[in-house]
């Protein structure tokens, strides 16, 4: 247990301060000309399924010899919860954190063997889905580094919603009004559920908010920046629902 909290420990620090606040990795191997052409992928859309277990594949695309990989990225706890790193290479020595602290999954690797490129898949990250859907602001602030070096990072993720269970995705079904808005919205569900509501640019403006079935639910938006939000209500019916609505 004590090995563990140290391997924990050091591997939390061996990320501080890479980009937005997170350290440059520990392997440093600058032999290598990392630019905007290598590139590290967090692909959604290929992500492997079964009931409410995913495990999403990185990339590596880089026309140099790579030696070492890491990364880091924003989960949405409240629908993702981390469960381990997968390797498709048997030459890895990798480490995987995830902070609940500042909600951050840190993973770092090197390999005396070259690493595989796109299109196979390094590793894939494999996370336990608690609504029965993935949204795109799920993941967040991506970050790589390949050889040491800090390298392009992409996240794929085509569409709106990604169901992952047997629960029905509801996305043409009008339950906010009015729209658009300026005081209040009016939430009205035929079954108790959450709601959370997410800025243009993914970010969390309402979370978790308890929704009462059989009656209009008011939820007060003076306060919220004007624009565009998505709202996402999960029922305990297996059902999520998702409406974009309009603050003015």
């Amino acid at each position: 247990m004590k090995l563990l909290t140290i391997a924990a420990i050091l591997l939390s620090s061996f990320f501080t301060g890479m980009a937005d606040a997170l350290a440059a990795p520990s392997l440093q191997c600058n032999t290598f000309d990392i630019d905007s052409t290598d590139i590290v992928t967090i692909n959604m859309d290929l992500a492997y399924i079964w009931g409410n277990i995913i495990e999403v594949p990185v990339f590596i695309k880089s026309d140099e010899v790579i030696n070492t990989l890491d990364f880091s990225m924003l989960l949405d706890t409240h629908n993702l919860e981390f469960l381990e790193v997968i390797t498709h290479t048997g030459s890895l020595q990798h480490a995987a954190f995830f902070n609940t602290g500042d909600s951050k999954l840190r993973f770092t690797s090197n390999s005396f063997s070259p690493y595989p490129v796109d299109p196979d898949k390094v590793v894939s990250i494999r996370l336990r889905v608690l609504s029965g859907a993935v949204f795109p602001s799920d993941i967040k602030m991506v970050v790589g580094y390949l050889n040491g070096d800090p390298c392009k990072a992409n996240y794929v993720f085509t569409g709106e919603v990604l169901p992952v269970s047997s629960k029905e995705i509801i996305t043409n079904e009008i339950f906010i009004t009015p729209n658009p808005a300026t005081d209040e919205l009016f939430i009205q569900s035929d079954t108790e559920g959450t709601l959370d509501m997410f800025d243009a640019q993914g970010r969390k403006a309402i979370s978790d908010y308890s929704i009462s079935a059989g009656h209009y639910n008011t939820i007060d938006i003076q306060t919220l920046p004007r624009g565009q939000y998505t709202v996402r209500l999960v029922t305990t019916d297996d059902k999520v629902k998702t409406q974009k609505i309009v603050l003015l």
